[in-house]
């Protein structure tokens, strides 16, 4: 993707900017952010409605509702990488591939899970997703051609059903019976093991999903948080998306694209209640093209045409010594890539050399980052003691800080939080509030306390992204699923105005 979006409505609030992910290959394992706009499914956080949840399931065991399952078949084929890819593949590569991701989860999922029902859950979202009329639309296919493939499907599904717990058909039986059906219904014979698996991984928490051919490639272009777009993050809680941020030195703000901003059209298409992925798929475009806007300001509308860049964006931003104030510093930590500890560092720097007495971080609508980033960050401040500790199938880490690691930064300190605040964002939070380092103001954060992992998967171009983690702070006790709560709490109004600090965070920081 080539723009940054963050999102606000509650059932989306996690998707973007909330993968807390460790990139494992081969030859080495990086920690690193996947700041681009999530595949995962528009309807599952970690918070689900009850009427998206099936109800005979513990709340541990949490299965798609077919709502759920369509927004997963369509947020999949949306982009049409992943059906392209589907058609170069024959039968026994797709099934290879189906092999991989069930190892994976059966070795790395960081709880067990019922096979039985998982598989079964997975088998009735296929039969959901063949059903799904957006998604026969980019197969080009129509219910009447789908039609022997849904009897398959069902009597497969019946079939599985009935078998005895203790002997269970292969994975790739199933798929078997399923590719010619799927090859006359113009899904290709790959088709079928390529979306068992899809399903199997949708199935397992709100978190785990396989990346798209176009989504692996982001991810890869991310990772020294560089990307090709305009300059702007985006927030989603109105019938048009806000400009939260504008990236600096990017084509946004050369043209005077403020945050407060809304965008009204791109090309010349009105977006009024688009997702975060519609909008994507106008607005992408390659490094060089030129994107006509209409954005509103003050009610009025005015009309721009940028260029897109390949952009750097720093992760620690609007650095300053607040207005009014001689002594509170404020920045904002956008994200926690490879190098923000070390921006972090050089803009606490900046600040005590400004004349900064107390100091206000940012953290609203930081949907997480690297684990270490997180870490490091939290080193900054802290002179001794547990920072974070890791607990997965396998094995238990913590991170901590030693005595004598660096001379830590000794200005009072307060982080502003939000609703949207989340994953790596909550370590650091949690790492300062948990050793007194400092006070929490704005709202309760999201509560994500699990790690996923994105494996690469074998002559393919597809990826898998996998919760293989779940961490606990400094005092122990989880906030996953729960949230941090703020020191002070203060309104939502006050919270929200686009590049600005709360007076409110202003005033109980220079009473400290």
């Amino acid at each position: 993707m080539n723009f940054k979006i963050k999102n606000q409505q509650k059932t989306l609030k996690h998707q973007l900017f909330t993968l807390l992910i460790h990139f494992a290959s081969r030859h080495n394992s990086l920690l690193l952010f996947f700041a681009v706009i999530s595949i995962s499914l528009i309807c599952r956080t970690s918070l689900l409605p009850a009427h998206l949840i099936a109800g005979d399931q513990p709340d541990s065991l949490r299965f798609l509702s077919p709502s759920c399952q369509n927004a997963a078949a369509e947020k999949r084929y949306l982009d049409g990488s992943l059906r392209d890819y589907i058609f170069t593949l024959n039968t026994t590569q797709s099934q290879n591939l189906l092999q991989q991701i069930d190892d994976h989860i059966t070795r790395k999922f960081y709880q067990p899970r019922p096979r039985k029902i998982l598989i079964r859950h997975a088998l009735e979202q296929m039969l959901t997703t063949i059903q799904n009329k957006k998604v026969q639309k980019t197969f080009n296919t129509h219910y009447l051609r789908i039609l022997p493939l849904k009897n398959q499907l069902k009597k497969t599904l019946q079939q599985f059903t009935a078998a005895p717990d203790s002997n269970l058909p292969e994975l790739t039986d199933l798929v078997q019976q399923l590719s010619i059906p799927a090859q006359n219904a113009g899904f290709g014979s790959a088709w079928p093991a390529l979306e068992l698996a899809c399903a199997l991984v949708d199935n397992l928490d709100d978190y785990s999903y396989v990346l798209t051919p176009n989504q692996r490639n982001d991810l890869y272009q991310k990772l020294d948080g560089a990307y090709v777009g305009i300059g702007v993050d985006l927030i989603f809680e109105e019938h048009y998306p806000l400009v939260y941020d504008v990236i600096p030195h990017s084509p946004a703000q050369k043209i005077g694209i403020l945050p407060g901003d809304h965008i009204i059209t791109v090309a010349g298409i009105d977006i009024r209640d688009q997702s975060e992925t519609e909008l994507a798929q106008i607005i992408t475009g390659p490094e060089n093209s030129s994107i006509d806007l209409t954005l509103r300001r003050d009610n009025k509308n005015f009309n721009c045409q940028l260029r897109r860049q390949r952009l750097e964006s720093p992760s620690v931003r609007q650095i300053k010594i607040l207005p009014h104030s001689d002594t509170v510093g404020y920045l904002k930590i956008a994200s926690f890539d490879r190098d923000t500890a070390m921006e972090l560092l050089r803009a606490v720097d900046k600040l005590k050399n400004l004349g900064a007495q107390q100091l206000i971080i940012d953290l609203r609508k930081n949907g997480g980052g690297m684990v270490t980033s997180a870490v490091d960050a939290a080193r900054l401040f802290l002179e001794q003691g547990r920072i974070l500790t890791v607990q997965s199938a396998q094995q238990n880490r913590q991170y901590s800080v030693s005595p004598g690691d660096l001379p830590p930064c000794s200005l009072p300190v307060s982080l502003l939080v939000d609703r949207d605040t989340a994953s790596a964002a909550e370590i650091f939070a949690a790492a300062l509030k948990d050793h007194q380092r400092a006070l929490l103001i704005g709202e309760k954060t999201v509560g994500k306390g699990v790690i996923q992992t994105i494996f690469p998967l074998d002559n393919t171009s597809i990826a898998l992204c996998l919760t293989t983690s779940s961490y606990l702070p400094p005092s122990n006790i989880s906030f996953n699923q729960i949230g941090i709560a703020p020191d002070i709490q203060i309104t939502r109004d006050q919270l929200t105005a686009p590049g600005s600090c709360p007076p409110a965070a202003c005033q109980f920081t220079k009473i400290r």
